[in-house]
């Protein structure tokens, strides 16, 4: 009975520290989204170019990593295409975003994957999210850093 006991209350431990991480990774991710989505909004009505590999270094909620990662799938996106690179940002996995940034969240799995959904429109991307030394950050968005079967098309 004892062991039972201790394997309902791990179970239950687990549960929840799982749950507490969900919510703070769907927070993490939509902040990083909505924060990403109002740095090109910006940007569009300067009619500016947005500089997004620098946007990624300087967020607090963005880990080295995601700016290096982008960075590198960027470029290989124009070197196929100069004039266009991949055709869609790959940060939100599409041309087109909600404005008003997204809404709803659904955890993946333990592995710090996000999908968001934008309730009105339907847009959908994937974010992943870790736990640092330095608290949650994003460590993938859209197509960067997300493996195929985790992005939503």
């Amino acid at each position: 009975m004892k062991i039972l006991t201790f394997l309902a209350a791990v179970l239950i431990s687990e549960s929840s520290y799982a749950a507490i991480n969900c919510t703070q990774e769907a927070e993490t991710a939509l902040h990083f989204v909505n924060q990403y989505i109002a740095h090109i909004e910006s940007t569009s009505s300067r009619q500016v170019q947005p500089n997004v590999f620098d946007w990624l270094k300087s967020n607090k909620l963005s880990s080295p990593s995601l700016a290096v990662a982008y960075k590198k799938l960027e470029a290989e996106g124009l070197k196929e295409e100069p004039e266009m690179g991949w055709g869609f940002d790959i940060i939100i996995d599409g041309q087109d975003y909600p404005e008003k940034g997204y809404k709803k969240y659904q955890c993946m799995n333990k592995n710090g994957f996000v999908h968001l959904q934008d309730p009105i429109h339907g847009y959908k991307t994937t974010v992943r999210v870790e736990l640092t030394s330095s608290g949650f950050k994003v460590v993938g968005s859209g197509i960067v850093n997300i493996p195929k079967n985790m992005i939503l098309r």
